[in-house]
């Protein structure tokens, strides 16, 4: 339960930033407020880890359709450098969590060059979600360890500015995730 004076004393904030920050969590489906309950933390059951997982596919399928024809190649050659640094990195036994970060970089560059507002706002709101279920899932390092060649592919189709590779890349290694 999430008590909203608690907060704004823990914060250090009047009550009124508590307030719009909870309504956007509501709003967002992260919290639910109930009569007479108060506030409480959403749980994650399965249906909505998937409901989650199914948007970010159609999403980002869409996204790197339309970022093909858009992104710089230059941005994706140095991103592509990047990722063959981490592997070498990786295969001297360095550390998987670290992988994190570049395992992102694609997304979200796909996401910068996907040439429409409302689908990159959507999908600004969806990878809270993904990163709530991938939190609770699980869902980390070694899974980026495995997604470097689907990466890759991804990579490959922008350079190449081919929308329908690209996108199929892109549905196939979230569909593995």
């Amino acid at each position: 339960r999430l008590v909203p004076a608690t907060l704004r004393a823990n914060f250090g904030v009047s009550i009124t930033p508590v307030r719009d920050a909870l309504h956007q969590l509501k709003r967002a489906g992260f919290v639910q407020v109930r009569p007479r309950e108060g506030v409480t933390v959403s749980l994650l059951n399965a249906k909505r880890a998937r409901d989650v997982l199914d948007m970010r596919i159609a999403l980002e399928t869409l996204a790197a359709r339309n970022a093909a024809t858009c992104t710089p190649a230059g941005e994706v050659a140095e991103l592509d450098r990047r990722f063959g640094e981490a592997a070498a990195r990786l295969s001297r036994g360095g550390d998987e969590r670290s992988l994190d970060t570049i395992d992102w970089a694609i997304h979200e560059l796909v996401v910068r060059y996907a040439d429409n507002e409302l689908l990159q706002q959507a999908l600004r709101t969806i990878h809270h979600h993904v990163q709530w279920v991938g939190g609770i899932a699980g869902v980390g390092a070694r899974r980026v360890r495995r997604s470097f060649g689907e990466h890759r592919e991804i990579m490959r189709a922008l350079l190449r500015r081919d929308p329908e590779a690209a996108g199929e890349a892109m549905r196939r290694h979230l569909t593995n995730t």
